[in-house]
């Protein structure tokens, strides 16, 4: 076979494979950091500012990563001030995580730095993980503010009109406290 039999057998296979949009992938060297912060009620404000002058002095020291950080509590924001009080009486760390694989440059190595207390009351984060971004957590100390919640509200799936039925409130305080729950008929 001629090297011009060759070379035309190439560049049909280079068009075939373009036309068919294959493209080349090269392992990347650009690196990419992404910091989710947790700034819910439930994170110590003195701990979540550590954590903020961490990050400044990261990524002032190395300009080649390319970074992003993000607050979240019952969303995500870029800034801690765009999160209202509603926002911030929740941690969704399911959403904080799936906006951070949705942010990652795929022509990056991304890395994902999650800092939060862990307290999820929003969302479900064991259902998620990403192939392609490796995340590493770090704890948050809570805050040392008294909190109480009512965290979880047990009923039977279904009543027939008028049958008496069992209701559980589960409560769960930081701080020893009484309290009153009370549960009120409504109209449907």
């Amino acid at each position: 076979m001629s090297i011009l039999a060759v070379s035309r057998t190439l560049i049909g296979l280079a068009v075939i494979f373009a036309l068919a949009g294959l493209t080349l992938g090269l392992p990347s060297t650009r690196r990419e950091a992404i910091f989710l912060i947790d700034a819910s009620q439930s994170v110590d404000k003195t701990s979540r500012q550590k954590v903020e002058r961490f990050v400044d002095d990261v990524t002032s020291n190395d300009s080649t990563i390319n970074v992003k950080k993000l607050y979240f509590a019952g969303r995500v924001a870029n800034e801690v001030s765009e999160l209202t009080a509603d926002d911030r009486n929740a941690t969704d760390l399911e959403g904080a995580l799936l906006t951070a694989f949705a942010a990652a440059d795929p022509t990056c190595v991304s890395r994902v730095a999650l800092f939060s207390d862990g307290v999820e009351t929003v969302g479900d984060v064991s259902q998620i993980a990403s192939e392609s971004v490796v995340v590493s957590t770090i704890p948050l100390e809570a805050s040392e503010k008294p909190e109480t919640q009512v965290s979880e509200l047990i009923l039977p799936q279904r009543v027939s009109e008028g049958e008496s039925f069992r209701a559980q409130a589960v409560v769960r305080s930081s701080v020893a406290t009484a309290g009153r729950i009370s549960f009120f008929k409504t109209a449907v």
